[in-house]
This record gives structure tokens, sequence and C-alpha cells, in this order.
């Protein structure tokens, strides 16, 4: 720890030989600027000063501190000269009493603690009851009272685990492994395609078990899950690098601390360089597990994770985070809430692989790792959006090629550069040319029979609008409905008078349910078994998306197209004590989505929009009619 001033060389000295417990007397003397024979001189001269309460001995080259009577070697330190502000610090302070609590097989004295690092009582207490509160999630205590002394109970794992997620930078801000032993073991990592971020992992790991070792403390039991890493190849891997480093330590590695050696590899992030990471066997229960998330996302919102460059990329991180949760090592997301708003539909379906997770683990996943989760699940929806794009546009104009020319030119701004683009008077369109493009604008009406999105305008338009236009045929492709002008929303698109609602407090969730379906199959939206198929799935789970949104959704037979209602409750509804449902977005979903995909996820994108904003989803609720539900719409600037 930092602790030691530096005001003399012996000072010096025995400060570089704890931060790096196995360090040469070259090594020493390149940091002092001095010869390897003054550090010999003045390590006699501290073995001296230490008076037997430590011994400072030499192994293999290398300088190994030996503590035999700790709180006596405190005392020598102390006269050697303390760092005062480093106990200034809150953090500093309670990794001192928990290094020195977790260093310690009698009781310490909570006066002593307190005079070692110049500090009141009662500034100790306050800290002593924040690091009680801080280490209990690894399963630690800090058992004792003022007059017997404090020690600290939990096993050795969870000791390491503390350290090195909680107390690394204050411990070992300027413990050093010697760089000799660095760099074998980065040469080694790298060699094998690890990342920079796993080798600095993997050092972590390496410099907590070398100061535990050489503190006399070992992994002396390992659970069943630890023992199982044994027959993996990552452990041959790490069992073969150990060999190495023991070649150059006067330290034997044992069997328990090569196992907790495999942890920072099986748990690492994903690297850029992912062919490295072949060797590392996927167990059965990762791939087990992703296909039960690939059917569950399925079943709750009918997308379909396809399998593609990303795929094996996925598994694999899937693997690393089933590892992190089962063994208990955190992770940070530093941008979690950017992914939450960007990557909404995403980030719902990693809470839903989340609740898998949890099932088959009987442990908590946190919320960065469904923020890493959702990253991926991002990126095959952006794959799938990508198949989506419009390739080929036709203009068609009654008259005049300028605006022809003006509408090339916006959609040019748009589409990507390899999109063809060809202009054409209404005299020469026929069904055959025109179905074979994506896109169609014309200020001419045409009376084809075409399946090909058509795009109306006139020859003074709005360029922002045909812009958001452009967007929404991105989605809708197919869709046999107007685009409502001046509407960039589309579920108001895919809503009408037919589709909306008000719904009747005084009856059941499902009642009402009963009697959206029942209008829809009146007007023909939906096919005759889609009720009986709509309550045996409510059966099973009622699909309350949110506290006061609900998002019923089957198969739909009547329609290779997305069909879509919406009811609202004046007053709440009340599920039971979770859920108050004050919306009801009802879908009847084609059996082959196909090019439709994108437009459910489009959907599930604006609902998730109104599902943030509590008096957005107030305001809905109160509306009337579908015309209402419109007016509403333009007065919003932003979309759903």
């Amino acid at each position: 720890m930092n602790i030691i001033n530096e005001e003399n060389r012996l000072c010096k000295i025995l400060r570089i030989i704890e931060q790096s417990n196995l360090t040469s007397s070259q090594s020493i003397a390149d940091k002092l600027g001095v010869s390897t024979k003054t550090v010999k001189n003045e390590i006699k001269e501290l073995n001296r000063v230490l008076k037997g309460y430590a011994v400072i001995d030499i192994k293999k080259g290398k300088y190994v501190l030996y503590i035999i009577d700790q709180q006596n070697f405190d005392v020598v330190r102390q006269s050697l000269g303390i760092q005062d502000d480093y106990f200034n610090s809150q953090q500093n302070r309670m990794s001192y009493i928990l290094y020195k609590l977790m260093n310690s097989n009698e009781p310490y004295l909570i006066d002593d603690l307190a005079e070692e690092m110049n500090i009141g009582k009662t500034t100790f207490i306050g800290d002593l009851k924040k690091l009680r509160n801080n280490i209990q999630k690894h399963n630690l205590k800090i058992v004792g009272k003022t007059n017997t002394g404090l020690f600290l109970e939990g096993n050795e794992v969870d000791i390491r685990m503390c350290l090195l997620q909680d107390m690394y930078g204050s411990v070992y801000k300027e413990f050093k492994i010697d760089e000799d032993i660095i760099e074998l073991i980065s040469k080694t990592c790298r060699k094998n395609a690890l990342g920079s971020g796993a080798i600095d992992n993997f050092i972590k790991f390496f410099t907590v078990m070398i100061d535990r070792l050489l503190n006399d403390y070992t992994i002396k039991y390992l659970d069943d899950k630890y023992i199982e890493l044994e027959s993996t190849k990552t452990f041959e891997f790490v069992d073969k690098l150990l060999g190495e480093v023991e070649k150059i330590i006067p330290v034997k590695v044992p069997l328990n601390e090569r196992i907790f050696m495999v942890l920072p590899i099986i748990s690492m992030r994903t690297p850029i360089n992912s062919q490295g990471i072949k060797e590392i066997e996927v167990s059965d229960e990762t791939i087990d597990l992703v296909q039960e998330i690939i059917t569950l996302i399925k079943s709750q919102m009918n997308i379909t994770i396809m399998p593609g460059d990303f795929f094996d990329e996925f598994v694999y991180h899937m693997f690393f985070m089933i590892n992190r949760v089962k063994f208990g090592i955190e992770i940070k997301n530093p941008i979690l809430e950017d992914i939450k708003e960007k990557y909404s539909v995403a980030f719902k379906m990693a809470e839903l692989s989340k609740c898998i997770v949890e099932d088959k683990l009987g442990k908590k996943v946190s919320k960065d790792e469904v923020g890493y989760m959702a990253m991926y699940f991002g990126v095959f929806i952006s794959e799938n959006s990508y198949k989506n794009k419009i390739y080929r546009v036709a203009i068609i104009c009654g008259s005049g090629v300028l605006t022809a020319r003006i509408i090339s030119s916006q959609l040019k701004k748009i589409l990507s550069p390899e999109s063809e683009i060809d202009m054409y008077s209404s005299t020469e369109v026929n069904d055959e040319l025109l179905n074979k493009y994506d896109l169609i604008c014309s200020t001419y009406k045409l009376t084809c029979d075409i399946n090909t999105p058509i795009i109306y305008m006139k020859e003074i338009f709005d360029e922002h609008q045909f812009r958001k236009q452009i967007e929404q045929v991105k989605y809708t492709q197919k869709l046999e409905v107007p685009l409502l002008q001046g509407i960039d929303s589309i579920l108001l698109n895919l809503l009408d008078e037919e589709k909306f609602f008000v719904l009747d407090n005084n009856l059941s969730y499902k009642e009402n349910i009963n009697l959206m379906v029942d209008a829809l199959g009146n007007n023909g939206y939906v096919d005759d078994g889609f009720k009986e198929r709509l309550e045996k799935r409510e059966d099973n789970s009622t699909m309350v998306f949110d506290k006061h949104i609900a998002i019923p959704h089957v198969v739909n037979y009547e329609s290779d197209n997305i069909v879509l209602a919406l009811g609202v409750f004046d007053d709440t509804l009340i599920i039971d004590k979770e859920r108050n449902v004050k919306l009801v977005f009802l879908l009847g979903i084609p059996e082959e989505l196909g090019e439709n995909e994108m437009l459910l996820i489009k959907i599930y994108n604006e609902i998730i929009s109104i599902a943030k904003d509590e008096n957005k989803i107030k305001e809905i609720s109160r509306l009337k009619k579908y015309k209402d539900l419109v007016l509403y719409k333009i007065k919003e600037e932003s979309t759903f």
C-alpha cells in the first residue's frame, strides 16, 4: 500500500519491496539511480533496522519481504516516515483497515488502527460502518468490539474478489510486479491473441494472488464450479504460463491458485480480435441458454435473431457473461444510460434474456450486463435493418424534368451511395417496370397494379417532410395504408377509427381485450381463431409490457401485414399491485413476418418511447377517438 514517505533511501527501498515483493537488486538500483552494491548494503541496514520483526531475503535473484511480527513491523515502518495525505481519503482509510484485518491472524484494536492512520475515533467509526456495508456483497464481515478488537470473517476467494473489484486501486496503486514477470505474462497472452483488457485483468489477479501467497494466505477450499475449470483448455494455458513464471519467482503456485487464475480469462470482455478465443471451449450450458433466449424473444416479441456475422461473437459474450455472473465478477458499463436511450427495443430484448440467465444461474444479473447484451441485440437489429435498405428508386413526373432532379438530389442525401435512381415520364412506366423498384416517388397518380411503395408528391414539396416519409418507407415497405401527411409516427399510420377503442374500467382486462378482438374480427382485420389463441397466450402470461402498458399479441392468419389496435383506459385498470394498465396496444402478427420484422421493431420503439413518459401515457389515455390522437400528435413536437 502506498503509505510510506520517500524521505530517505531505506524508506524508498522498503516501499519498493513492499509494493513489488518480487524485485531484483538491479530493478531497485535503476529506480533509485544507484549501484546494485549500494542496494545490497542498504538492504543489510534495513534488516538491522527491522530488528527481526521482518526480514528481507533473496531467492532466485528476487528480494522477498517476510513479516514475522506485524504489529512491531508497523512501528518500524512508522519510524521511517508515513505519508500523512494518504489518509485524507476515506477510500484509502477503508482500504487500509481492510488490508490490515485481512493480513492479521489476531484481532486488531480500534484504537491501534486509528492511531496508525492518525485519525480520530469518531472518523474511524464512520469509516468502519461504511466499510462493513460495502463488503457485505462479497460475503465478508468485520466482527468484534472496541475492547476485544476487530477481525475479518470470510473465505479467501471472497477476500480476493473484494480486493479486485472494490479496493484494488487504493491497495495496489504502486504495488509493482517486476517487469520481467509482466513481460512474460503479456507476451504469452498476446501470443494467444488475448486482448489488452484481458491481459491487464490477468495481471491484477496475479498481483493479488502473489501478495496473498507471500503473506501466507492461500485458497484452501474451492467448490465444484471452480474445480470443474481444471478440466478446461483455459486451465491448461494458465497452468503452463504459471509454470514459466515459477522459474523466475521464489514462490510455488498451488493447484487452487492456478484454478483461481483461470477466472480473468473466462470472464473477460469479448476481444476485438476474436480468433484467439476460438481455443476457449464454450460450455453446453451457454449454447442451451442462447437457444432459450432466441426462443423467448421470438415468443414474446416476434423478433427473430438470425445467425449472422456477429452470432459467434454473441455466443462468446454470453459465455463470458455467464462466468462473470456465476463467479461474482462485476464489470461497469460506462454508457449504460445511452444504451437504454438509443437501443430501447434491444434493451427490452436484453431484459427478457436477463430473466432466463437469472433463472438458470440463481444469481442476479446487473444492469451493466444487461446493457452489454442490449448492444449485441442492437447489432442484430441493425443487420436486419440493412436488409431493408432501399436500393432502386423510380421518380415519375407528369411534366418537366426539374422536379424529378430536385427529388433525385434529396434522395441522394438520404439513401446509400450505391442506390440507383431512375427518372421517368408518366407515359414511360408500366406494371412490369415499376415492380422492379424498391420505392416510387411520383407527382402523377399511377393507375398501374404494383406492389412497390409509392410516395405521392407535389411539384413543390416540403423537403423535411419528404425525408421523414423516406425513412418511414424503409420500415413499412409493402404496408397497404396511406402515409399520413405531416405525421411522423408508424403507430398513427397503422391506426384508424376502427382500430381505436375507449375501454371500460368496470370490465376486467380480459373482457376489454375480447371487446377489441371482436370488433377487429367483425371488420375483417383478424381471423376467427385469433381470440382463442390470444386467450391461451394470456392464460400463460398476461402480456403487460410495462406497469401502465399492455401489448397482447399473437399470430393473425387474416393478413400478411401487421394489424395494430389501441385501447385506452381513462381511469386506470388495476391488474395487481405492480401493474395498472392505461394503454393496450393489441397486435396481430403475420405468420411469416419477413420484411414486416423491422416494422415490428419500429412499433416497439415507439411504444417504449411512450412508456418512458407517464404524462404522455396519461394524456393519450384520456383521448376519446382516433382523430383526437392525430390532433394530439400534431401538437407534439416529438414522435412517440
